[in-house]
């Protein structure tokens, strides 16, 4: 049987009024997802970096470098909607 699993940068700290919250650098997604494979000796078919829109972000993470989980672009007009994007892996596996 063919799976998939999903690693997604974890929450680290909720941010609040005058603060956006902190994820988990992609980096360190990548490490657990390589400890999640070796501990579980799984059996992978293929691995995909992907970029998800809307997915996990709040709306409130403004991100710059390419290790950082979260993206935002600003649509519209008036620049006051934005599309948050998700950097994540997900890990295709057979199992018995």
């Amino acid at each position: 049987m063919i799976r998939f699993n999903d690693f997604v940068p974890q929450l680290i700290k909720k941010g609040g009024f005058f603060s956006n919250n902190e994820y988990e650098r992609i980096d360190h997604c990548l490490e657990r997802m390589n400890n999640w494979i070796e501990d579980n000796q799984i059996n992978v078919m293929n691995v995909e970096s992907l970029l998800l829109p809307n997915y996990y972000a709040d709306g409130h993470n403004r991100y710059s470098r390419s290790t950082d989980p979260v993206f935002s672009h600003k649509t519209g007009g008036d620049m006051s909607r934005s599309i948050h994007w998700i950097q994540c892996f997900r890990v295709w596996y057979a199992s018995n």
